[in-house]
Formats: structure tokens, sequence, C-alpha cells
């Protein structure tokens, strides 16, 4: 049984049991498209404070050099082009954040809310910096890569004042002794155009990157999330019975399917799921 909760055993857990069951119970699957881009945006621009643009995204789509058995060439190139392009844009946009503490990975234990007791459960997480605001005031610095409108109007703003992620972030650097309540989320999304029937990647590369260029506003949005000190205790009772439903779940087996088309349609593990008979 896995001890540790992160992120996204959480979202998966709320998603669908099963779909945890499968990545976190039994062997883990390859990444995700999603996964793939944002580890390498992530590392792009961590690898940006110190260094120039073009190293940066070198060391960014290095991982890319090597296909992957059974991958297509040209959706390969693509998506290394893609990440390429967003950094260029988000390089050309922003200044490096000032950061008090560079990117770590903390892993703390559950505390029973009522007696600050220790669990065996740990909590882990990416924490990608720590900033001091022009306030004075530290936040959490989170990099996100998504497939959404992040317009400051949309409604991925409105969902990132209840975003669990958020508070778990929070919870863990609070853990650590870095004292804030807010975090500040820096969102880059993925193309708005489309690759052409037989475009290059090359081609839709440069295409790409003149569509960012015409409407940056579309493609980054930084923004910051704060927590009050209750939202924050609340959180943390919130946490602790999530943890204990996913203990039991353990213990019981309890992995029921959450089938629609919104949790399966980008879902690895659809294939085997949707084709096993029986629970």
């Amino acid at each position: 049984m896995s001890r540790e909760i992160t992120p996204s055993s959480l979202s998966d857990y709320a998603a669908c049991p099963r779909r945890y069951y499968y990545r976190r119970a039994q062997a883990p699957t390859e990444e995700t498209e999603l996964e793939r881009m944002t580890g390498a945006f992530r590392v792009g621009v961590a690898e940006w404070n110190g260094r120039n643009h073009e190293v940066a995204r070198e060391i960014a789509t290095a991982t890319y050099d090597r296909v992957p058995y059974g991958m297509d060439r040209t959706a390969w190139d693509v998506e290394r082009e893609t990440v390429s392009r967003l950094l260029e844009g988000y390089f050309s946009r922003y200044e490096p954040h000032h950061l008090v503490r560079g990117p770590y990975f903390p892993t703390e234990p559950l505390r029973n809310p009522k007696t600050g007791a220790c669990s065996q459960v740990l909590l882990s997480s990416t924490i990608d910096g720590i900033l001091q605001l022009q306030d004075g005031r530290l936040a959490v610095l989170q990099y996100r890569v998504v497939n959404e409108d992040i317009s400051p109007e949309s409604d991925y703003w409105l969902r990132t004042r209840f975003d669990s992620t958020v508070g778990l972030i929070l919870h863990i650097a609070r853990s650590t002794g870095i004292m804030t309540s807010t975090v500040l989320l820096d969102v880059t999304r993925l193309p708005i155009i489309q690759r052409e029937t037989g475009e290059s990647a090359e081609d839709y590369g440069r295409r790409l990157a003149a569509d960012i260029s015409e409407q940056p506003d579309q493609y980054y949005e930084r923004c910051e999330v704060p927590r009050s000190a209750e939202e924050l205790a609340e959180y943390h009772v919130e946490l602790w019975r999530q943890a204990c439903q996913i203990r039991e779940a353990h213990r019981r087996g309890w992995w029921w399917r959450n089938v629609d088309r919104w949790t399966c349609g980008d879902c690895a593990y659809s294939p085997i799921c949707l084709r096993s008979h029986g629970s």
C-alpha cells in the first residue's frame, strides 16, 4: 500500500478510485503528454535562473532527443516544438522570479488535526520555489501547464479558490517552516491553434510562436491565491479525512469506477479498465 499523498494522488482518487488503484496500487503507467510537457516546462523555467534563454530551452527539451518505442516521430517532434515555443514566449513576457528559496521536494508526515500526532501517511509535493512579494509577504510558487482558458474572467480562476492542490502545497510548505498563506500560480496554456494536416513540426512551431506573440495574454497568466487561517485549518481536517478514506479503500479493496466522458476520455488506463470483467 502506498502511504504517500501527493496533489496528483488526491486528484486521481477524487476523480476515480479505480484510476488511483491502477496508477498507485499497481504498476505505474508512462507519463501522459500533459505530464511530460509540464515537467519539461518546469525544468526550462528553473534553468532560466542564471542561464540564457537558449540554454534553458535546450536543457528543457533534452528529454525529447530520444523517441520512445512506438511513438510517432512527428507527434514527438511537435510536442518538443510546443514546449520550446511556450518557453520562448514565457521568457519574452516575464523576468525571472527572485526566489528566496529554489525548487525543493519536501516529504512531511500528516499530523492528526486534533492531537498533533504524526501518522504513517506522508505528504509530498514539488515546491517550485518560495518568493517574496512586493509587500514583503512570502508566497509559494507553483508553475502549471493547462489546456483551457486562463484569462482573468475564466472559470479556471474561480476554481482555484477551492483548489485542493493549493491547500496541500500550502500545508506542506508550512510544515517545513515556511509560514505563508498564499500561492502564486504561474500558469501557461497549451496551444490554442492546432497542427494542420501534413504540417511539419518546425512549421507548426513557427505558427505557434506567431500566435503567442500576437496574443500572449491568452497563453500566460499569474495570480495570487490566498488562504485564510480558518481555511487552512479546515483543509487540514479535510485532508485527514481524505487520507482515512484512502487508507480504508486500500484495506477493503474499494476501487469503484467513475465512468464518465471526462474521467475516461484522458485516462491512460481506460483500455484496461473498460474492457475488464468483474470488479
